[in-house]
């Protein structure tokens, strides 16, 4: 997936506005994974509320552990 590794990147950084202009351009990126880690986890790991927010904006796909790490 192209793109994912700066999506990341950012995820971890806290860049939320990098994450938003990569959404924006590839809203699939929200699904990006590193070693099976997703970037809505990556967020929460990361404690990057702002992050998690634009991440969740673009419907990422969520499996049982991202529903987890999430409370739901």
């Amino acid at each position: 997936m192209r793109g994912a590794g700066a999506l990341l990147a950012a995820v971890k950084a806290g860049d939320t506005d990098t994450v938003a202009r990569l959404l924006a351009r590839d809203p699939r990126l929200a699904g990006a994974q590193e070693a099976g880690i997703s970037a809505v986890r990556l967020a929460r790991y990361h404690r990057q509320p702002a992050v998690l927010d634009v991440l969740l904006q673009h419907s990422p796909p969520l499996d049982a552990l991202d529903h987890a790490a999430l409370g739901w």
